[in-house]
């Protein structure tokens, strides 16, 4: 009788875990699909932590979520944007355009450094006012190579 039970908690746990990759797939957030799984928090993150290849598949799920949750945001954006939302337009202008970056100042150097070439880029291993001031010279020697 015991066998029946443990093959049974066995199919369910099974079942329970390939809801839990197919929803993180469509949706990145661990709550919200354990809780439509009908899974504690506490259970999905034992299972994770006993199961390297579920936390392998989770992982990639969880890209997948991501990328679906991030192509709906770009349309609704892209939506907003046509629809002539300033809020739209404005955030899509400073996230995406050099000419509309936000820039900030820094300490070893007199010109201003886009916001998104520190955020995005890599963190270089010198410290930022390092960076900006190699920076800044490698753009004064462009532009006297330009000028020559």
């Amino acid at each position: 009788m015991e066998d029946k039970k443990a093959k049974t908690d066995q199919k369910r746990i099974a079942k329970n875990k390939k809801e839990i990759l197919a929803l993180l797939s469509e949706l990145d957030n661990i709550s919200i699909v354990c809780k439509k799984a009908g899974v504690s928090r506490a259970t999905f993150y034992r299972w994770i932590e006993e199961d390297m290849d579920l936390a392998d598949e989770v992982t990639k799920a969880r890209k997948l979520g991501r990328a679906a949750l991030n192509d709906l945001a770009k349309s609704a954006l892209t939506q907003k944007i046509k629809e002539g939302n300033m809020q739209a337009i404005v955030f899509q202008l400073k996230s995406r355009d050099p000419e509309y970056t936000p820039k900030v100042p820094t300490k070893d150097v007199e010109s201003f450094v886009p916001v998104h070439s520190i955020i995005i880029n890599e963190t270089p291993p010198e410290t930022i006012a390092e960076w900006a001031l190699k920076l800044h010279k490698e753009m004064a020697e462009e532009e006297k190579g330009i000028s020559e």
